[in-house]
């Protein structure tokens, strides 16, 4: 539900720090979103986290699974 909650809507129009990271695709390294602190209390396998990033149909992983953008908001970035 976190990683989710990081690509949802609601969040992406207001999460200044994580536009900030996002490349001109919209694109953010995953490695930026295993260090939120949230993410990082639940764990710090980095294939954990981008093993559940590619199941979940709200976002796209890149083919080289190191970037992660939200399916939603393909127009980003801000």
């Amino acid at each position: 539900r976190q990683l989710a909650y990081y690509f949802s809507e609601e969040n992406l129009q207001q999460d200044e720090y994580l536009q900030s990271k996002m490349n001109s695709e919209g694109f953010v390294p995953i490695e930026i979103i295993a260090s939120f602190k949230m993410l990082r209390r639940l764990t710090d396998d980095l294939q954990l986290i981008t093993e559940i990033l590619k199941e979940l149909p709200l976002v796209e992983v890149d083919g080289e699974e190191k970037h992660v953008r939200s399916n939603q908001m393909k127009h980003a970035p801000f």
